[in-house]
């Protein structure tokens, strides 16, 4: 059937087909995550640093600066306050970064 001369033509076209669908494909850039941990207690770690309430938004805001499409991936412990969370997802909205919730979230 490779040698019949109906099926080259199909077989050229479905080919270049093919390699007109994967000439489309292309791997995104990488984007820059930052995690932040919010505990029992309501306090922050961010990348691994304890911060307070002004520090965290000075962080987010250089971090953010430095890479514009920056995720911020919270982490709450279970039982941490709701206002700890959303102060810091206040934080990293005003800094114009991006949310990501990941692993157990606190509840209500």
């Amino acid at each position: 059937m490779a040698g019949d001369p109906v099926s080259r033509p199909f077989l050229r076209l479905a080919a270049a087909g093919l390699l007109a669908l994967l000439g489309g494909c292309y791997v995104p850039a990488p984007v820059p995550h930052a995690l932040l941990e919010v505990s029992a207690t309501g306090t922050y770690v961010l990348e691994g640093q304890a911060v307070d309430d002004a520090a965290l938004a000075a962080g987010l805001s250089a971090r953010r600066a430095a890479e514009p499409k920056l995720v911020v991936e919270i982490k709450v412990a279970p039982g941490a306050p709701m206002s700890a969370v959303d102060a810091a997802v206040a934080k990293i909205e005003a800094a114009q970064a991006r949310v990501a919730f990941v692993g157990a979230t606190a509840v209500r």
